[in-house]
């Protein structure tokens, strides 16, 4: 199971690199940590997975750290969104054209082979 520490962790280590990544081609970028014992690895950095981590962050954050780091984190995410508008736009629209091509290809193998799935 996910800790709120995991998820604290992932935005801490994409905001290191948020702004590299936001001007950059890349669409997916290895995180470059390694998750605790027991826990699941770490996705690449993408804009929906950094939003994913913050949500599930807010929903799980329970101790007044957790809190202030979450609360910390957030504003700078805030602060490069606003900063680099553009960029992020551009980013989510391609993300956002990678997902759905992701699932468009999954119902069409579906569609052709539902057995298999």
């Amino acid at each position: 199971m996910l800790t709120t520490s995991h998820d604290l962790q992932y935005l801490q280590a994409g905001l290191d690199q948020l702004e590299s990544y936001l001007l950059s081609k890349d669409l997916y970028r290895p995180i470059g940590i390694q998750a605790a014992r027991g826990q699941p690895p770490y996705p690449q950095l993408t804009l929906g997975w950094l939003l994913l981590a913050r949500l599930r962050a807010q929903a799980t954050s329970q101790t007044p750290a957790q809190l202030a780091e979450l609360q910390r984190l957030s504003q700078q995410v805030d602060g490069l969104r606003t900063r680099w508008r553009t960029a992020w736009g551009d980013k989510a629209q391609a993300e956002f054209r990678a997902r759905l091509n992701l699932w468009r290809d999954f119902l069409e193998e579906y569609r052709q082979a539902p057995a298999s799935n």
